[in-house]
């Protein structure tokens, strides 16, 4: 089977993304690498012969993005997509754990069992009940393919049948929920995913966590929590969302970001973006958040990474 590996970058360390890249060639039909950095600085002479660079010129988001590298790796003639972000670090069989589990003439996903790369626990896939809830599903140790509905973009490998069957990434989204919209898409088109314990892989997701009793989890700057609550409302605009799930992840969200205010630098800032979110999440915005083009506002955000 062709595997071909889908990359997206944004402000990578070249020195962390040419690691990547050496991992997956060893097993890759090629590599795309997809720079969404506004200006670029990374040229086809910091890669490897078997990459091919695709520059955006601009955060065009991560789902746009994903739709630029799987077609490119379909027009390469790849029989399967593998997707990865560029902070992950997959094992060196990885791929080849995977692509033995796939049949490229189906529809199908399937993906490793994730690690928090600070913390070490797993990151959970999801399975969604009869109600529409997603529950947790961990799968390190299983003796088996554990089939589940939801689990995140990177690492996982998509056969290219997958997406003439459920479509590509939702540029809308632009990024949040990008990966568990098109997750739901497949559920409701009838594309099995299922988790390989034997494929592992280390993955940071946000910029700090946080051990709260009750809200525990990842802090996010304040830009992106922007798209995270914004996005909430759009899944209520998606008949393949379970309506509960859309409720579920909404109140979730509202909560959740209220109890890590007091842990964040300039919370002021955050509640401004809290506030677009909300106001263009009724209003129905899509793309990239509409304030960004403010280049004050920006500078602000962007200086506020946790």
């Amino acid at each position: 089977m062709r595997v071909c590996a889908v990359i997206v970058a944004y402000h990578a360390d070249s020195a962390v993304l040419q690691q990547l890249v050496e991992v997956l060639s060893k097993r890759a039909y090629a590599v795309v690498v997809v720079d969404n950095t506004p200006q670029p600085v990374l040229t086809s002479a910091d890669l490897p012969d078997i990459c091919v660079l695709l520059s955006m010129c601009e955060n065009a988001g991560i789902a746009r993005a994903q739709n630029v590298g799987i077609r490119e790796a379909i027009a390469l003639g790849a029989d399967a997509v593998a997707l990865f972000d560029q902070d992950s670090s997959p094992d060196e069989d990885l791929l080849s754990v995977l692509a033995a589990s796939l049949d490229p003439d189906l529809a199908g996903v399937v993906a490793p069992v994730c690690f928090d790369a600070r913390s070490g626990d797993e990151i959970p896939s999801y399975r969604i009940d009869r109600w529409g809830l997603p529950r947790k599903v961990f799968a390190a140790g299983a003796p088996e393919a554990v089939s589940v509905d939801l689990v995140i973009a990177s690492g996982s490998v998509v056969t290219s049948r997958t997406f003439a069957q459920a479509g590509f990434m939702d540029d809308d989204l632009f990024i949040d929920y990008v990966d568990f919209e098109w997750c739901l898409r497949c559920r409701s088109s009838n594309v099995p995913i299922r988790i390989i314990p034997a494929a592992t892989m280390r993955h940071s997701i946000g910029e700090r966590l946080v051990d709260l009793v009750a809200f525990g989890g990842v802090i996010h700057s304040a830009a992106r929590s922007y798209y995270k609550i914004r996005n909430c409302f759009h899944l209520f605009r998606r008949s393949s969302v379970p309506r509960l799930y859309a409720v579920r992840e909404f109140t979730t969200a509202f909560v959740q970001y209220a109890a890590m205010l007091p842990f964040v630098r300039q919370p002021s800032t955050y509640l401004l973006e809290f506030w677009h979110a909300i106001r263009d999440g009724l209003k129905g915005v899509t793309g990239p958040n509409p304030a960004t083009r403010d280049p004050q506002h920006r500078a602000s955000v962007n200086g506020n990474h946790q």
